[in-house]
């Protein structure tokens, strides 16, 4: 027995009024496993609750083993619905009574295993794709739409949005149509050897291309700068060069907005609404670890919703999909890979470090957020030297250095002055969430002249 102690799971817990000790884990995502007197194995994960998946270790052990084997299937499909018996008898897959309980019923051959974890959906992972048609064509004919879930490691391509062509209706015996959201539609079909999934509301704006050899996935959703005025030319062209784009799968339409955050237990204020209207499924940087804006999208990630919906303030939402700040209950509305974003209901938006798990004031407003972020990222192309001091002496350096003021990346809560040599950046801690001001140099004599003047400024402050 593998102990934690001081861990964030405890060796000993109760639930329902019995003790359950610790056996086992999983990482990637973590998943703890607890056992009680009967030897019923319980799983405790960070969106989810203690709750029952098997009725003794070595049924666990069989799934667990199941389990690894999906790692090697060439595609999975998440089917709507109860229908794991439906499938397995349209596809002639048997049931692996050593793997089964009355909790979760497994299947498998060597063509498919079936798992059902949930009321809500069926998964089905294809070992070869050389069997999809079958499944395919079972799906249709049972009438049961689904989403391609896997695999997840996928190539992208970004394409203009302009380019969408019109989305088409699944037509044929092999063309099941897309599981998903609202007026969010799409279908699954084989084309040659590759199983393709197309998703839009009006034109296709994603392709997935499940191969033997890859999968792939064509976005089409990159912006031109005539849909960034609000920004300043630095921000532009800032934005242009990190691939800005907005997806309209992720922009919500009719009551889409309100549906989902019933559905996981979160607030709906009008700041919210109103970001959405003109950020959601806004996006820059990489395909693969995007800068991305909109709740609504994050959400759409961990479809299907719960069923029921959450309950506010409860556990099961994704996890930090909302954070109480100075008595405001704010939902996050965007992240990059360091980062989550929060929106206060003035509009205003506030962040969370992961790595020092602190929350600070970061924006006035979103646009203000990504101009600060267009200016770091031209100050530090060519001042490569960083440091901070402590307190807010900004303006007071930028007068004794002779630097210029930047109105469109200054606000009340950061504030940025830019030099040939030096500039400074006036804003709260993300370790800290003090005040504290950075300081940038390209020359180490005159990064270390600064700091020093900074800290003169402090002391006489204090």
């Amino acid at each position: 027995m593998r102990t934690h102690p001081g861990g964030h799971a405890p060796n000993v817990r109760e639930h329902e009024g019995a003790k359950l000790v610790l056996f086992g884990e999983s990482s990637g995502p973590a998943r703890y496993f607890y056992m009680d007197e009967a030897g019923r194995v319980f799983e405790v994960t960070p969106w989810r609750p203690c709750h029952l998946v098997a009725r003794s270790p070595f049924v666990h052990l069989e799934r667990a083993i199941l389990e690894s084997m999906t790692l090697k299937a060439e595609a999975q499909l998440r089917c709507q619905g109860d229908v794991a018996e439906a499938l397995a008898g349209a596809l002639g897959v048997p049931l692996l009574s050593e793997a089964s309980d009355d909790i979760e019923q497994a299947r498998a051959d060597g063509r498919f295993i079936l798992q059902q974890r949930d009321p809500r959906y069926t998964d089905v992972f294809v070992l070869s794709l050389d069997h999809a048609p079958l499944l395919l064509r079972a799906l249709k004919q049972l009438g049961v739409r689904a989403f391609v879930q896997g695999p997840s490691w996928t190539t992208v391509t970004l394409e203009a949005l302009e380019a969408a062509p019109p989305l088409d209706e699944p037509a044929g015996d092999e063309a099941v149509a897309l599981w998903s959201f609202g007026g969010i539609r799409g279908s699954i079909a084989m084309k040659g050897e590759a199983l393709v999934q197309t998703t839009g509301r009006r034109t296709e704006v994603r392709r997935r291309t499940i191969g033997k050899e890859e999968a792939r996935e064509v976005r089409r959703c990159l912006i031109t700068e005539s849909e960034l005025g609000m920004f300043s030319p630095r921000a532009r062209k800032y934005l242009l060069a990190v691939d800005a784009r907005r997806d309209p799968i992720e922009m919500p339409e009719a009551d889409e907005l309100e549906q989902m955050l019933r559905a996981w237990g979160l607030p709906s204020y009008p700041a919210l609404v109103d970001f959405h209207a003109s950020w959601a499924g806004f996006a820059w940087g990489s395909a693969e670890t995007p800068n991305q804006l909109g709740t609504f999208g994050v959400l759409l990630a961990s479809f299907p919703a719960p069923e029921p919906p959450i309950e506010r303030r409860k556990p099961g939402s994704p996890p930090s999909m909302s954070v109480d700040w100075e008595g405001r209950e704010l939902v996050m509305v965007g992240a990059t890979p360091s980062t989550t974003m929060y929106l206060d209901h003035d509009g205003s938006i506030v962040e969370h470090e992961a790595y020092a798990n602190q929350l600070f004031p970061s924006a006035s407003s979103i646009v203000k957020r990504i101009e600060f972020e267009a200016t770091l990222e031209a100050v530090t192309g060519v001042q490569h030297l960083e440091r901070a001091c402590a307190g807010s002496v900004g303006r007071q350096l930028a007068d004794a250095l002779g630097l210029v003021a930047v109105p469109e990346a200054t606000d009340a809560v950061r504030s940025w002055w830019i030099g040939e040599h030096v500039s400074v950046n006036e804003c709260y801690s993300p370790v800290s969430g003090e005040r504290m001001t950075a300081i940038f140099a390209d020359d180490e004599e005159l990064h270390e002249q600064a700091m020093q003047l900074g800290k003169s400024f402090h002391r006489a402050r204090s």
